[in-house]
């Protein structure tokens, strides 16, 4: 029961996203952390042994893949140790530790001490060296696992989600940053000293013998297509910016398109189709998007809250991804950015309408993109270096960012009722009856709510 409170607290944290450490929690989590068994006297003992710890399991999204293949191609024998459910998924990742020399296990389903005891014994079992902690913020098996590793065994912790709060800091001897931005978040907000801070750029992998499914609509001679995509929430502020932003452009160039590819359609993408009918789509998420990238004339980056793997997808394709700055977040994903970042929306505007128009002008934005994702060879350089010298050549600046306005967005999205969505989502008795006024009143104010809108749109509906 502790452990599912202090996992609900930091998922609760992640979500909300107001501050990077919550130091009261990390000293209950170190004191739970100390009644549970652990092996200090066993040695890793195989430095060509590797173990991946992945709490995600999705095969064809994130990290996991790019680390896996490397460490492949420099002959390491790899433990791949996920959790049962996930086969179907990773179709990608058992291209790599489905070969002979990899081991692969699924931990089953069941409470946090079995699947803490599992998974420890396991990598104790492995004796591997270099041990790689690719984990969600309120993973309390995997990070709890880690955290009592003997002192033989080296912790790497892949921060993936450097731009939010996460449990766990004495999981890990190195975190491994993939900017500077995450790494000064780490080091000033998160308290973590410089010395356990490196960093590795990723690249995302990307099929380009993949075959280009089409466009979604009917795309006439001398038409130009500006294309944008991920999940929706990141194009959504108060204002409407992304969507005022597309406008102005639609308007300004009569021959140009707007593509949208993500999860769902908001009520301002909705009114844009209305306002300019037949120039507006929304598809689903595409498998060919490298080639979309390389097909369209325009990729827009969303706002307020930038892409990442998308932005180095366009850059691989040979587009600039203009992308209006909201806050430090989008910085740090691509090696080079000139004609990339925009501090005013009316200057971006000016160079995208000028982009559209100018084929010499779009030559020079393009041009320097394709450097400016690191190659996977060199990414598999650096992390042998990572490995056995411990340094990488890209070495961290350490500059303060600015993360309120980022927070503040989390803070307009956040609603009171998320807390007691995931309160009853965990179906625990004790949880209902400690947060039983809490959970009735929010109820009672959401049926409230679902009543009255009901109320409305049957009022509307029969004209009453």
């Amino acid at each position: 029961m502790a452990m599912r409170i202090v996992s609900l607290q930091a998922n609760m944290s992640y979500q909300y996203n107001q501050y990077y450490l919550d130091g009261e929690l990390e000293k209950v989590w170190q004191s739970l952390l100390s009644y549970l068994p652990r092996e200090n006297k066993r040695q890793a003992t195989d430095s060509k042994r590797v173990l991946w710890y992945d709490a995600f399991g999705l095969g064809n999204r994130g990290l996991a893949y790019i680390y896996l293949q490397a460490l492949d191609k420099l002959g390491y024998e790899i433990l791949y140790i996920t959790y049962d459910g996930v086969q179907s998924t990773l179709t990608r990742i058992n291209e790599i530790v489905g070969m002979g020399r990899h081991k692969t296990i699924f931990l089953p389903h069941g409470d946090f001490i079995s699947q803490y005891e599992a998974l420890t014994r396991h990598i104790i079992a492995w004796g591997a060296t270099y041990n790689f902690l690719y984990t969600t913020p309120h993973d309390v098996t995997g990070i709890g696992a880690f955290q009592n590793l003997p002192a033989g065994f080296r912790r790497y912790q892949v921060n993936l989600t450097d731009h939010a709060y996460w449990l766990g800091m004495d999981a890990f001897d190195i975190c491994i940053e993939f900017r500077d931005f995450g790494a000064y978040i780490s080091h000033a907000l998160r308290q973590i000293p410089k010395k356990k801070l490196r960093k590795l750029p990723y690249y995302p992998t990307v099929d380009k013998e993949a075959k280009f499914q089409g466009f979604p609509f009917d795309r006439k001679n001398g038409s130009k297509v500006m294309f944008s995509g991920g999940s929706i929430y990141k194009t959504v502020d108060k204002e409407s910016t992304f969507y005022q932003i597309v406008a102005e452009l639609l308007t300004a160039n009569p021959n140009l398109l707007f593509w949208y590819a993500g999860n769902k359609r908001v009520p301002a993408f909705k009114a844009l189709e209305q306002k300019f009918p037949g120039r507006v789509t929304f598809t689903a998420e595409r498998s060919d998007l490298y080639q979309v990238l390389e097909k369209v004339d325009v990729y827009l980056n969303t706002y307020p809250v930038s892409g990442a793997l998308m932005l180095q997808y366009a850059a691989l394709a040979g587009k600039v991804p203009f992308t209006l700055i909201h806050d430090d977040d989008a910085y740090g994903i691509l090696l080079s950015d000139d004609g990339v970042y925009y501090l005013s929306r009316d200057e971006m505007v000016r160079s995208i309408n000028r982009y559209i128009n100018d084929e010499e002008y779009r030559r020079d934005l393009d041009m320097p993109m394709k450097e400016a994702v690191i190659t996977p060879d060199k990414f598999q350089d650096n992390l042998q270096k990572l490995l056995t010298e411990d340094y990488t050549d890209y070495g961290i600046k350490y500059q303060a960012v600015d993360v309120a306005s980022f927070q503040k967005v989390y803070k307009e999205n956040w609603q009171r009722g998320d807390c007691y969505r995931m309160i009853v989502a965990q179906k625990n008795i004790w949880l209902y009856r400690h947060y039983l006024p809490e959970i009735f009143i929010w109820t009672w104010l959401t049926l409230q709510d679902g009543i009255s809108k009901l109320g409305k749109n049957f009022i509307g509906k029969h004209k009453i």
